[in-house]
Order: structure tokens, then sequence, then C-alpha cells
């Protein structure tokens, strides 16, 4: 298929495999313009580029009524971590890095990896809970009730909590955090979503660009 023939096919007849290669494309060049002081994302995000984007990004994702697939969590991986979500998150943040970000992983599901730049992203099973935090926080297995119930099941079986608790990253300022996990929540997606059902028990939806 010709470049102009892509642009003149409705985003629906397109395949996969293009998309994807779209999705990517574009967020490399916004990620590049963004860095050169060429790209800001629009007040509106209704507005201009962002919502060709978005629109490019729900093509790819699986209806609500179906967790997303192991592919396409790596897809998924590979297309927002590179992406500038710090415009989300305005306010005043610890800028001290003693902030990690943490999942509660499933040991005996599949095994998710990623390498992020020339950093790994091992995650020891498929998560079931995303969150951040700094001291002990990742080790209180207290949250809500659906969690709680994941936990007594997986102790049933015999697996420890240094098992079920994965820290992603640290050493991260608060904002960075907050930004790598909203990152993660959406790419694993939560059962509560109504947008997009998932692996996750988070209840609460952090900021995202593609609501």
């Amino acid at each position: 298929m010709s470049f102009a023939e892509m642009v003149q096919t409705p985003l629906r007849e397109l395949p996969n495999d293009i998309l994807l290669w779209l999705r990517d494309r574009i967020a490399k060049e916004l990620t590049r313009r963004g860095k050169a002081g060429e790209y800001s994302p629009p007040e509106d995000r209704r507005a201009g580029s962002a919502n060709i984007y978005r629109k490019l990004a729900r093509e790819t994702r699986q209806p609500s009524s179906e967790k997303p697939t192991y592919r396409r969590i790596q897809n998924d991986l590979r297309a927002y971590l590179p992406e500038d979500w710090d415009y989300l998150f305005n306010g005043q943040y610890d800028e001290e890095p003693r902030y990690y970000v943490y999942c509660h992983v499933n040991p005996k599901k599949k095994h998710i990896y990623y390498m992020d730049g020339n950093a790994p992203i091992d995650l020891k099973g498929t998560p079931f809970y995303v969150g951040k935090g700094t001291s002990n926080r990742a080790w209180d297995l207290n949250r809500n009730e659906g969690h709680g119930l994941e936990i007594r099941n997986l102790r049933n079986r015999g697996i420890a909590d240094g098992e079920i608790v994965n820290i992603v990253r640290d050493g991260l300022t608060e904002k960075q955090a907050l930004v790598l996990e909203s990152k993660l929540i959406y790419i694993f997606g939560s059962r509560f979503d109504g947008l997009n059902q998932g692996f996750l028990l988070n209840l609460e939806q952090p900021p995202r660009p593609y609501a």
C-alpha cells in the first residue's frame, strides 16, 4: 500500500500493523518536536494532531468487554512509555527522588518483560495492581476488597508476599512516579474502568490523554 493510498483509506479499514506503525511514528515525531520546542499539547485535547493520535490509539485497543492481549500490552509499552505525559500533572510536587512505582503481580501468570531504553521493566508476573509510593507502601497489601481477595488466593497457593511485590522503577520524583503510574494503569487497564477492561484491580483512574 502506497502512502497516498494509506492516507485516503478510512482508519477502520487499515490493518492493525499499519495503525501501530503510524502510532509509533507519530509518538516519536511529537516527542522530537516537543524537545525542540516545536510542539506543545493543545489546551483543547479534542483539537489538532492530539485528536488524530488519540483516535489512532483507540483503533488498536480492544473492546472494553475483552481483556487486552499480551501482544497488545507489549505494543502499548513500546508506544506509550516514551510519550511525554507531564502536562497532565500540573501542580507542586516533591522534587526529591525518593519515590517508586510498584506492581502487585501474580507470579504464576505470564511474566511481562520490556526493555525501556537501556533499562528493563521486568514484572516477574502479570500485574493486578499498580501504585506509587515511598518507604514501605508497596508492601502494605491492604487495598480494596477485590485486591484483598486476590492476595488471599495467592497466599493460599503458597505464594509469598515477596513474590507479589515488584518495584518497577525507583529513585523517582513525585511527578515522575505519577506519570509512570498513570501510563502503566492505562496500558494494563482496570477491571473497573468502563473504557478499557483490563488486568488491574485499581479503583481510581489517574489522568490520561486517551480518555
